[in-house]
C-alpha cells in the first residue's frame, strides 16, 4: 500500500497513541516498533519512505535492502562503486620519496571506492541533500499530511527513523508524540564508517524524551514485549 492510499475503514484505536523512537543502531528500535505493530495495533510510518522507494527505482535495490535487516542495508553495492578521485581510477599513485608508482591508499589499488551501501546513500540524501540543501524540517514537513490523515482516523502511530532532534521535537509539538529513546549497554564497536554520520550521532538526553527504554539483552530481546507494555502504561495509562 502506498503511504498516500486512503485507509479502507475507520480505525478505533485511541487518537493520542503516537510514539517516536530514537536510539543507536542495534539498540532495538526496529524490534520495539515491531512489538508495537504486532501486539498493540500501531502503524509504522517512515519519514524516509519516499527516499527508500526512490532508491529502489534509481539504484535497483530490493525491498529488503531498504527495509530489511541491517546487514543488507549496510552492505556496499559494487555496482555503484565510485571512481577513486585520488588516483583518477588507475589504482596507483606516485611515491613521494622514490617517484615510483605505488597502490593508491584510498582505493587500495583497485581504482574504485566501494562504499555506496543503501544506508550511506540514504544518509546522504536525507541529510546532506534534504536537510542541508532544501530545508532542515523537510522530512517531517512532507510526512505531516500523512500523519494527520491517519491520526484523524484514530490510528496508533510509531515512527522509528526520526534521527534528528528537530524532527523529534516537531512531532512532539505538532501531534503530542511521545519521544522514546531505546538504549543498550552493549557497546557497538564495529567502527563502521556509517556510524560516524550525523544521523547516527544525534542522540537525545533524558530531558529531551518522555521515556527511556533500556534494552540490554541480545537479539531477539525476549523481555522486550513486557518492557513495551510497561512503557505504554506509564505513557498512556494503558496498553
Amino acid at each position: 500500500m502506498s503511504r498516500f492510499d486512503e485507509p479502507a475503514t475507520k480505525l478505533e484505536a485511541p487518537f493520542n497513541h503516537f510514539i517516536v523512537l530514537s536510539g543507536e543502531a542495534g539498540a532495538g528500535k526496529d524490534s520495539t516498533a515491531n512489538v508495537l505493530i504486532e501486539q498493540h495495533n500501531y502503524r509504522l510510518i517512515s519519514l524516509s519512505f519516499e527516499m527508500k522507494h526512490f532508491c529502489m527505482r534509481a539504484f535497483g535495490w530490493t525491498h529488503d535492502q531498504m527495509f530489511g535487516p541491517s546487514n543488507l542495508r549496510n552492505a556496499p553495492d559494487p555496482k555503484w562503486a565510485r571512481p577513486c578521485p585520488n588516483c583518477d581510477r588507475c589504482g596507483s599513485v606516485t611515491c613521494r620519496n622514490s617517484g615510483d608508482p605505488v597502490p593508491c591508499p584510498d582505493c587500495k589499488g583497485v581504482g574504485k571506492i566501494n562504499d555506496n551501501s543503501p544506508r550511506r546513500v540514504l544518509q546522504l540524501l536525507g541529510d546532506e541533500w534534504g536537510r542541508q540543501m532544501i530545508h532542515p524540517d523537510i522530512w517531517t514537513m512532507t510526512a505531516r499530511p500523512v500523519l494527520e490523515k491517519w491520526l484523524s482516523m484514530g490510528q496508533r502511530i510509531v515512527i522509528n527513523d526520526a534521527r534528528f532532534e528537530n524532527d523529534r521535537d516537531n512531532l512532539a509539538s505538532w501531534f503530542g508524540a511521545k519521544r522514546v529513546d531505546v538504549r543498550s549497554a552493549s557497546a557497538k564497536s564495529d567502527k563502521a564508517e556509517w556510524r560516524k554520520h550525523a544521523s547516527e550521532l544525534s542522540r537525545p538526553t533524558d530531558d529531551q524524551v518522555e521515556y527511556v527504554l533500556q534494552n540490554d539483552e541480545e537479539w531477539p530481546f525476549p523481555s522486550l514485549p513486557s518492557k513495551v507494555d510497561s512503557m505504554l502504561r506509564i505513557l498512556y495509562g494503558t496498553t
